[in-house]
C-alpha cells in the first residue's frame, strides 16, 4: 500500500465497506458527489454493470488509519506484502506495460474458447473435420495453430476464469530479492531487525552480530547462519517508510513518507504565486572581470576563488524564472535587487514566498530577512510575502528548478565542477583548485584555468534565458510548454503592468495582529499555535499579552512565523489544531495532519516493541558485547594526554564558592 496521499492505492467495493462500514448506497452516492474517487476496471458484474476500484487515498482519515494497521499487521519484519487472495479479479489496468502486453497477446489466443463458452457458438474456423464443438476440440486447434501445449493453454483458461484478464500474465515472485532462509527463523530476523533499525548498525556490522549470536539464535545444531548475501536481501527488504523512521527520523519521514496536501499547480494563476530561495552552484570560478582586469565582487581579492550564490525568484505557475541575482554571500539585499527586477518586468506578484534561511543556519549565519524598508514596500503595494516552511521541500517548488540547474548547468563546467559535497567532488577539480592556488601565489593569478566570474555570470543568465524560452516542462499542467510560451499565453506583454522603479526603491509583507497569550502561543485562524523549538518558545515567552505580527503559508499547514511590529523575526510557531486556509477545507487539513501524527507514531511504537521483545529474549547491545570482549581479552585502561593548565590562568580563575561555605567562614571570622 502507498502512504502518500498524492499516490493511489486502488481497492475493492468490498474493501470499502470493510474500512468505513458504509453500505453500498452510500458508496454510490459519495463517488458521484466527488467525495470518493473511483475509475472503471473495465470488467463487468454479474447484473451487467461495470465494476469499479476506490482510491483508499479519498477515503476519511479514520478508514486510511485502519488500511495502513491492516498493512502493518499482515507485513512481517521482513516487509513483503501478503499473498494476494486467489479470487480477487486481476484487470488489465492494473498490471505493468510488459505484463499488459503479454496478458494481452494470451487473451487473443483463447478468444475462441471465452466465445464458445458465453455463447456456444462454433468458431468460424471450425469446418467439417474440425473437432470444435467442445472445449477440449477448440483447445486442440488452438495448440496446433499456434505450436503451444495443450497443458499450458488449459492453464491460461483456468487463470482467466479464477482471476480475471489479469491472471493471464506470468506472475512476479512472491519472495523475488527477499530470502526465505527468515521466513522460517523468526528469532533471527527480529534480532537482525532490531539490530538494523535500533541500533542502526550497518548491514555488515548487523550480519557479523548475528553470526557471532548464531548458537543462541538458530533452530537446530545442524544449522549453519546466513551468508552476508541472504542478511542483506532481508534487510533491504524491510518497508522503506520503517527503515526511514527507525534509522533517520522524523525530517526523513516528513520529507519522503507523511501525507500531504498537493495543490493543483494547473489551478494556479500566472504572477499569483513567486517563489525565492538560494542557491550555491557546484562550480569554482576567480574573481575577475575579463573586460576590465578588475575584481566582479568588491569584498573578494583580485582572482580569489570561490562558488557563486545564486537568488532565484521563479513564477509557479509557468515556472519562469523572473528575477535572478548572483553573488558572494545571498542577503535580502539579493531578494530584493531579484525583487525589483521581476517586479519592473512582470508585474506585481499576489503572493511572494522567501526561503527560510535554512541554508544560512548550516553555515552557522543569521538568516537573511527582507529589510523593514522592503517589507514596507510590498505591503504599500499589496503583495504578501510568506515564508516557506521550514524542512518541508513540497512547499518550494523552486528547489526542483535548482536541481535542473545543478544537472544541466554546473555540470558543463569540466573539470572546474565540483559536485554537491567535498565526497562527490571529482580528484580533476581539486587538482585545478590546488593548480590556481600556486599561480595566485606566484603572482600569475591571470593564467588560472579556473573561469572567471565574468564569464560564468554572463553563461548563467545565458542559460536562464535559454531556459525560459526552449525547455519544454512535463510538469504539472505544463503539458510540454516552455515556461515563457506558459507565461505569455495567460499574462502577454501588452497586458502586464511593469512596476515604476521609484515604488520598488525600498521593498516588503500581509500579516495580521495577534496578542501572544500564555506559554508564548497565538490564536490565529479558529487554531492555536505554539512555539516551535526552543529559541522560540524564549523570544515569544518575553511577548506574553504583547501584540505580535503572524504570517503562514498557505501552500502547506500546520505552521507559521511570528514577527514583531516591526518586522523582525522572533520564531516559527506550529499549530496545535489544523486551520482553515486558502482552498483545502479545515476537515481535509485535520485529517491530513491526524493521519500523518497517526502513522508516525504507529512506526515508532513499532520499533519501540522490537526493542523491547528483543531485550527481553536476551540481546545485548553492540556497546555492551564490545565491553564484554574488552574484559575477556584484558584491554588496557584508555591512556588521557592533556595539558596541564597554565599557571597564570590557575591564578586566575580561583575556586567559587559556595553560598553556604561563604556564610560558615563569614560565622567562622566572627
Amino acid at each position: 500500500m502507498k502512504l502518500l496521499a498524492n499516490n493511489t492505492d486502488w481497492i475493492t467495493l468490498d474493501q470499502v465497506k470493510e474500512l468505513t462500514g458504509w453500505d453500498e448506497r452510500t458508496i454510490r452516492r459519495k463517488q458521484k458527489a466527488g467525495a470518493l474517487k473511483s475509475r472503471a476496471t473495465g470488467e463487468l458484474a454479474r447484473n451487467g454493470r461495470p465494476i469499479r476500484e476506490y482510491d483508499a487515498n479519498s477515503l476519511p482519515a479514520e478508514a486510511r488509519e485502519k488500511r495502513l494497521h491492516q498493512a502493518l499487521a499482515t507485513s512481517s519484519a521482513r516487509g513483503p506484502a501478503s499473498k494476494s487472495d486467489s479470487k480477487t479479479v486481476l484487470t488489465l489496468s492494473s498490471l505493468s506495460p510488459e505484463a499488459q502486453k503479454q496478458a494481452k497477446e494470451r487473451l487473443e489466443i483463447i478468444q475462441p474458447m471465452i466465445e464458445f463458452a458465453n455463447t456456444g457458438q462454433e468458431p468460424l474456423w471450425s469446418g467439417p473435420s474440425e473437432q470444435a464443438a467442445t472445449l477440449s476440440g477448440i483447445v486442440k486447434h488452438i495448440a496446433t495453430a499456434f505450436n503451444i501445449g495443450e497443458r499450458t493453454i488449459w492453464n491460461w483458461w483456468n487463470a482467466y476464469k479464477t482471476g480475471g484478464p489479469g491472471a493471464l500474465a506470468d506472475k512476479a515472485r512472491s519472495d523475488r530479492n527477499i530470502s526465505r532462509f527468515f521466513d522460517q527463523r523468526k528469532e533471527a530476523a527480529a534480532f537482525a531487525t532490531n539490530k538494523f533499525l535500533n541500533e542502526r548498525l550497518s548491514i555488515t556490522m548487523t550480519h557479523e552480530a548475528l553470526v557471532r549470536e548464531w548458537e543462541r539464535l538458530r533452530m537446530d545444531d545442524s544449522d549453519e547462519p546466513p551468508a552476508y548475501k541472504t542478511t542483506r536481501l532481508f534487510l533491504n527488504g524491510l518497508p522503506p517508510i520503517i527503515t526511514a523512521v527507525a534509522r533517520d527520523g522524523e525530517r526523513a519521514y516528513k520529507e519522503d513518507f507523511a501525507p500531504y496536501l498537493l495543490r493543483d499547480i494547473s489551478k494556479v494563476h500566472v504572477n499569483q504565486y513567486w517563489i525565492s530561495d538560494h542557491m550555491e552552484h557546484d562550480v569554482f570560478v576567480r574573481n575577475i572581470d575579463l573586460k576590465t582586469g578588475g575584481p566582479v565582487f568588491g569584498e573578494l581579492a583580485l582572482n580569489a576563488v570561490f562558488r557563486p550564490w545564486l537568488t532565484a525568484i521563479v513564477d509557479m505557475r509557468s515556472r519562469r524564472v523572473v528575477g535572478q541575482v548572483w553573488c558572494v554571500n545571498p542577503s535580502s539585499n539579493t531578494i530584493s535587487s531579484a525583487l525589483r527586477f521581476g517586479m519592473r518586468h512582470y508585474g506585481l506578484p499576489h503572493t511572494f514566498y522567501i526561503d527560510n534561511g535554512k541554508d544560512y543556519r548550516k553555515l552557522g549565519k543569521r538568516p537573511p530577512e527582507l529589510s523593514p524598508d522592503a517589507q514596507g514596500v510590498l505591503v504599500r503595494l499589496g503583495v504578501r510575502s510568506q515564508h516557506c516552511l521550514p524542512r518541508h521541500p513540497q512547499s518550494k517548488q523552486i528547489e526542483s528548478f535548482f536541481r535542473t540547474v545543478h544537472k544541466r548547468f554546473d555540470e558543463m563546467w569540466g573539470d572546474a565542477y565540483c559536485g554537491g559535497s567535498v565526497a562527490t567532488r571529482p580528484e580533476f577539480c581539486d587538482e585545478l583548485v590546488r593548480q590556481h592556488a600556486r599561480l595566485l601565489k606566484e603572482g600569475r593569478g591571470d593564467e588560472s584555468p579556473l573561469p572567471s566570474a565574468s564569464e560564468f555570470i554572463q553563461a548563467a543568465a545565458d542559460w536562464m534565458h535559454v531556459f525560459n524560452t526552449t525547455f519544454r516542462h512535463r510538469g504539472q499542467g505544463m503539458a510540454g510548454r516552455t515556461p515563457q510560451q506558459m507565461f505569455d499565453a495567460e499574462l502577454p506583454p501588452e497586458k502586464r503592468s511593469p512596476v515604476n522603479p521609484a515604488d520598488v526603491a525600498q521593498l516588503f509583507w500581509d500579516r495580521q495582529k495577534r496578542v501572544v497569550s500564555e506559554g508564548g502561543c497565538v490564536q490565529l485562524f479558529n487554531a492555536r499555535y505554539q512555539p516551535a523549538d526552543a529559541d522560540s518558545a524564549a523570544a515569544l515567552m518575553l511577548e506574553i499579552k504583547r501584540e505580535v505580527l503572524v504570517a503562514c503559508d498557505p501552500l502547506n499547514v500546520g505552521e507559521a512565523i511570528a514577527l514583531s511590529q516591526d518586522g523582525i523575526f522572533l520564531g516559527h510557531l506550529r499549530a496545535q489544531e489544523l486551520l482553515v486556509h486558502g482552498e483545502t477545507s479545515a476537515e481535509m487539513i485535520r485529517a491530513s495532519m491526524r493521519e500523518r501524527r497517526s502513522i508516525f507514531k504507529q512506526l515508532k511504537r513499532y520499533t519501540e516493541r522490537l526493542a523491547q521483545s528483543r531485550l527481553a529474549s536476551g540481546d545485548r547491545t553492540e556497546l555492551e558485547v564490545l565491553a564484554q570482549q574488552a574484559q575477556a581479552v584484558g584491554a588496557p585502561r584508555a591512556q588521557i594526554y592533556a595539558l596541564p593548565a597554565p599557571k597564570a590562568m590557575a591564578a586566575a580563575a580561583p575556586r567559587r564558592m559556595h553560598a553556604d561555605d561563604i556564610a560558615e567562614l563569614y560565622m567562622e571570622g566572627d
